[in-house]
């Protein structure tokens, strides 16, 4: 289990542990933040005590993080389009992506280039554009902040987390 990390000026640096992060609120390094939907973890310990550990949490003092962009992975792929394949007016789970400019045509792994998509429109769609397919893409395939991905991975409601964090 995986809590989201904000620096002190609020900015999503990463994840940490559950135990990780348990610690630092305990220690002082870090508070506590909750959502309003309740998506607190609930843990119990050894003691039998149940200990309520929210899923976020701020540093205290601020940690100068270099700048990261995140990989145009299958799952940050996924995750950025909420697994929805984005052709057309399919609706269906997606499970792969898909290059939107084929690679057989210098089509690049790149953010731009990748969205999800199902096996059947993936399938259907081989070795042409959507233009040539007849089919338009749902969105503009844009980059993944490394904020964002962080947010999405996590599976946390994005519109709670943008009230606390700067995203």
């Amino acid at each position: 289990m995986s809590i989201v990390v904000l620096n002190a000026s609020r900015e999503i640096i990463g994840t940490t542990s559950l135990r990780r992060a348990v610690n630092m609120i305990v220690s002082g390094a870090a508070v506590g933040i909750t959502l309003a939907d309740g998506a607190d973890h609930v843990v119990t310990s050894a003691s039998g005590h149940a200990v309520i550990v929210p899923p976020m949490i701020a540093l205290s003092e601020y940690v100068h993080v270099p700048f990261r962009r995140p990989a145009p992975t299958k799952a940050n792929v996924l995750a950025r389009d909420a697994y929805v394949c984005q052709y057309g007016r399919c609706a269906r789970r997606a499970t792969t992506i898909d290059h939107v400019v084929p690679r057989s045509r210098d089509g690049g792994n790149t953010w731009e280039n990748l969205v999800a998509a199902c096996v059947r429109c993936n399938n259907a769609k081989g070795d042409r554009t959507p233009k040539e397919w007849g089919r338009g893409l749902k969105q503009r395939p844009e980059a993944l902040t490394w904020a964002l991905m962080v947010v999405l991975r996590q599976r946390l409601p994005v519109a709670e987390v943008a009230r606390v964090a700067a995203i």
